[in-house]
């Protein structure tokens, strides 16, 4: 049995770890520093991302019992939406959605 970890989620051979961005950056797309089992990766988060999307990184996940192959490791995206617009941002955003989006 394996005692749950504050970060990272095993599920099987992989490891599932939760990273919160900015509504802006789901928007735009981003590049996060995600911790894995191996130390520290840069993922880029593409432009457009949707809340519980998951990334994939290959092979970094837990290795198998034979030892050839290893499981990989999913980023899920959570993305946090603002409490408080200023009138400013809001006035920037319906613009936005005025041009369509």
């Amino acid at each position: 049995r394996v005692l749950p970890h504050p970060i990272f989620k095993r599920e099987d051979k992989n490891i599932l770890v939760d990273h919160t961005i900015k509504l802006t950056d789901a928007l735009l797309g981003t590049t996060i520093q995600v911790p894995t089992l191996y130390g520290e990766k840069q993922v880029k988060v593409p432009m457009g991302t949707q809340p519980q999307t998951k990334l994939r990184l290959k092979a970094l996940g837990v290795p198998a019992v034979n030892g050839k192959s290893k499981g990989d490791q999913f980023v899920r995206i959570q993305v946090t939406y603002p409490d408080k617009l200023s009138d400013e941002q809001k006035e920037l955003i319906e613009k936005i959605k005025e041009s369509g989006l």
